[in-house]
């Protein structure tokens, strides 16, 4: 299922939702300064949605019996990793596609540092924590398999 249209079956916030996957060059390249959109973007939303990823990670993980402070910090590490999230992001949900990112932006979706579509992500899990917290990020994450893309992405 193409992920615009998981993300505007689980949104009741539409605005919230594109502000999610609006980056600020985007806005910055694509608004003069007096006329671009009421939201402020991604900021903050990323940093919001890697806390709460952290989170659902470490509990996913300690569901299925990892109790061990170690273990369970290793998997949050290796789960939320930018490199791990940006290839699951660009393979598995074609966020590049979904995303108002600019054509700079997209070029650089090749290199090893861009971090574009991991802080997409981010920010899609934070957006979505604020709409329809915990429950709405948990139903997210397994509607899109993340847990299991991630952990072979990992391998």
């Amino acid at each position: 299922m193409e992920l615009k249209h998981i993300l505007d079956e689980i949104f009741e916030d539409r605005e919230l939702m594109d502000q999610a996957l609006t980056t600020s060059d985007y806005v910055n390249n694509n608004y003069p300064k007096d006329k671009h959109p009421g939201y402020r973007y991604q900021k903050g939303l990323d940093t919001l949605g890697d806390a709460v990823l952290d989170i659902c990670i470490i509990q996913y993980f300690f569901k299925q019996g990892i109790i061990d402070p170690e273990s369970l910090d290793k998997k949050r590490q290796s789960f939320g990793k930018n490199e791990f999230l940006k290839t699951f992001a660009k393979e598995h949900l074609q966020l590049q596609d979904t995303a108002f990112i600019t054509d700079n932006e997209k070029n650089q979706l090749e290199t090893q540092d861009s971090k574009v579509l991991a802080t997409c992500f981010e920010a899609i899990v934070g957006a979505l924590f604020i709409d329809k917290e915990f429950e709405g990020v948990e139903a997210f994450l397994k509607n899109i398999g993340f847990y299991q893309k991630i952990n072979k992405i990992t391998q």
